[in-house]
């Protein structure tokens, strides 16, 4: 599935951080952990990892210099993708500010990716005026899942989280739950219900295997 344009990205987490500044600016604990806990506790095995952050920052400040120099180690950023997406200000933003997209897709060991979700907090926190962080851990199962055991999956592992489903997506590719569980701290708000969880199911004929996505609170990358 496509994502969205990075402008579209950007008004929905701006108008989101809006409407629950509380909910979206800050997170109190490391929760990537966890995520890799209930895909694995799922039959998963983990593939990938992605972080996306967002920040507002005012125009003239460096937030690429300020993440360079809150590296923890250097072979941190070597074992690292990391790209930077900036966009102009919007009509109707204040003058002086611009949002800044960061991905960061850790190639190294789970203990590395966990890491990075602590950097990449600590940036956003310092760096932006408004933030929010989204994490996405990939998985593939051995197999073709049929679209039932695609639907019993994704409902299995937001059951796993103590969580219940909010709504669901069914194409001929792929199968997409989101979710809210109580254990999650942070939520979005889709105009009716709360969502912290989203999973993805993934099947391609004649692959062998089923690809699997657990986003919190949404899911970041392309599938």
């Amino acid at each position: 599935m496509k994502k969205a344009g990075l402008i579209v990205i950007i008004f929905t987490c701006s108008f989101l951080s809006c409407l629950f500044p509380g909910e979206t600016k800050e997170k109190k604990g490391e929760y990537l952990p966890y995520l890799v806990y209930l895909m694995q506790e799922s039959g998963a095995q983990i593939d990938g990892i992605e972080l996306e952050g967002w920040i507002i920052f005012m125009q003239g400040e460096n937030p690429r210099e300020m993440f360079q120099k809150m590296m923890l180690r250097e072979d941190l950023l070597k074992a690292t993708e990391v790209v930077f997406l900036s966009s102009q200000p919007r009509q109707g933003q204040k003058q002086g500010l611009t949002t800044l997209l960061v991905k960061v897709r850790p190639r190294g060991s789970l203990e590395q990716a966990f890491l990075w979700e602590s950097v990449l907090k600590k940036f956003l926190e310092t760096a932006g005026r408004e933030q929010g962080l989204s994490l996405t851990v990939s998985g593939k199962i051995p197999g073709e899942l049929e679209p039932e055991q695609q639907l019993a999956w994704a409902r299995g592992v937001l059951r796993q989280a103590g969580g219940r489903v909010i709504t669901s997506l069914e194409t001929e590719k792929y199968l997409s739950l989101t979710g809210f569980t109580p254990f999650l701290p942070d939520f979005l708000w889709d105009g009716r219900s709360k969502v912290n969880l989203n999973v993805a199911v993934v099947c391609s004929p004649g692959s062998g295997e089923t690809l699997v996505y657990l986003g919190y609170p949404l899911i970041s990358c392309e599938y």
